[in-house]
């Protein structure tokens, strides 16, 4: 079943290239950034693109920044085929799994914004890298808080099996720390190994717009344990099981199906929207409603690398 957009995007997919992966291994360790490519440093008015210490009034905060996807690697097509994390050391890049003709995914520029477009419903392109033995894990298992930040316009979706959107997980379960679209209107946060609802908001995803899934489960007010903000804007939950008290979260599970780190699709593939996916960041701990604000503002202006 699926939820028809508003209105066609009317752009077209783009030649697509690349040896791509299939099981992909992360790259870590020395993999460097061009300026302009997701990564390098931000000037006084802009976003900064280097991880390390915290971000002034004027920039995005670096403080326990793990990865950063700035999605800018290409104006159109899709070469090259490796998005940059411009987060902290070790690096974690995404690798670009998609078929060579007909996977409906390609870098797009919309009003000034470069991002992934993802063309067609529940496809098998993915953006995604194994989490399982890096930062992710190392950063976020047993945590009681963190945060996913995401700019995203996001025109029709899976409401059967729902679309992702920036998902950490194994197979095709709904996620074990993921932000994910029940339709067009309402996000979801789906955590743990088995997948349990954290929260639900409704928010039209129509539009580009910046969200923040902000996770703190030592707050003592239930309400507070799992936040959406739209915009810079808290939304009010409508469903959904807070997470309880201290409740930490829990990315390895029994089974030994490994993790990955995707954005727009399952690791197990045919979970993607249609729509643009321009930036995304997860941090290791709760963003304050302050910089929740700035951010919204610095990344509506521009959600590219600085230059």
């Amino acid at each position: 079943m699926r939820s028809s957009p508003a209105a066609a995007s009317g752009i077209a997919t783009a030649a697509l290239a690349g040896a791509l992966l299939s099981g992909c291994q992360a790259f870590t360790g020395d993999f460097r950034v061009s300026p302009g490519a997701g990564g390098g440093g931000g000037g006084d008015t802009t976003p900064d693109g280097g991880g390390g210490g915290g971000g002034g009034d004027s920039t995005l905060s670096n403080e326990a920044l793990v990865v950063r996807y700035y999605l800018d690697e290409a104006a159109t097509g899709l070469a090259p085929t490796t998005v940059v994390d411009a987060g902290p050391e070790p690096l974690l890049p995404l690798l670009v799994d998609a078929d060579a003709e007909g996977s409906g995914l390609t870098y797009v520029t919309v009003d000034g914004h470069r991002g992934l477009r993802f063309e067609t419903l529940d496809l098998d392109a993915r953006v995604l890298s194994p989490a399982d033995d890096g930062k992710i894990e190392t950063s976020l298992e047993g945590q009681t808080s963190a945060t996913i930040e995401l700019v995203a316009a996001i025109e029709e979706v899976d409401v059967s099996d729902q679309s992702r959107l920036v998902w950490i997980g194994a197979g095709n379960e709904s996620g074990r720390f993921a932000l994910n679209a029940r339709d067009t209107n309402e996000l979801e946060f789906r955590w743990q190994p088995g997948s349990q609802v954290g929260g639900r908001w409704i928010t039209d995803l129509g539009l580009r717009g910046v969200v923040h899934l902000v996770v703190d489960t030592a707050d003592p007010e239930p309400a507070q344990r799992a936040r959406l903000f739209r915009d810079g804007v808290e939304i009010a939950r409508s469903g959904g099981d807070p997470p309880e008290l201290g409740e930490p979260i829990g990315l390895v599970g029994a089974d030994e199906n490994r993790n990955h780190l995707a954005l727009g699709n399952a690791e197990g593939r045919f979970r993607n929207p249609v729509g643009d996916i321009y930036y995304a960041a997860i941090y290791a701990r709760p963003l304050r409603e302050d910089e929740i604000r700035r951010h919204a503002a610095l990344l509506l202006e521009n959600d590219d690398t600085p230059p």
